[in-house]
């Protein structure tokens, strides 16, 4: 039987979703790396850390947001007399080191697969396109990618939170000049 995912992940407005994940289910940890690409994608993609990150970015720089954004947010939001909600100082500690990976995902009515699953089907659901921002009207910052992993992460606190991260190989859609 399908387990339901309540992945209402009220990461504030980060991602408001709800999705049914697959059967096959395995737990694994990160790798280092990994585990700061994630907490660092959470925390960048979500509303609510916005006017942290511009407050960062206006005090160090856009080249440090990678390395010491996280560390900084997270002293920032667990400082008493900054007052933030509890909400955002959970989601500063990061994700747990343990995640649990699955093969396939639906959410929004749509099917995701990761390209090992879909390697012997006839219709292949493993492919993903990131619309590039504002003003992009041309396709020219678009990104595509394969689905390599589907790993939800988990966050202490209550109400417990959740989040689905598809892990990705990302491939350069634009023409190159030289017609290759």
């Amino acid at each position: 039987m399908r387990r339901d995912l309540e992945a209402r992940f009220n990461l504030g407005g980060c991602i408001h979703s709800r999705g049914r994940d697959s059967k096959d289910r395995a737990q694994r940890g990160l790798t280092s790396m990994e585990y700061k690409s994630a907490s660092n994608h959470v925390l960048l993609n979500c509303p609510e850390v916005q006017p942290f990150l511009n407050d960062f970015v206006s005090q160090f720089g856009h080249g440090a947001v990678y390395s010491t954004f996280e560390a900084w947010f997270k002293e920032c939001v667990n400082n008493p007399n900054n007052g933030v909600n509890k909400f955002l100082q959970d989601i500063s500690w990061g994700p747990a080191p343990t995640v649990i990976t699955m093969s396939k995902f639906c959410v929004n009515g749509y099917k995701f697969h990761t390209e090992e699953c879909s390697k012997y089907k006839k219709s292949n659901n493993s492919g993903v396109c990131v619309k590039g921002g504002e003003g992009n009207q041309d396709g020219e910052n678009d990104y595509c990618g394969v689905i390599k992993e589907i790993l939800e992460l988990s966050y202490s606190g209550w109400p417990y939170k959740k989040i689905i991260l598809f892990r990705c190989k990302w491939f350069d859609p634009t023409p190159r000049r030289d017609g290759r």
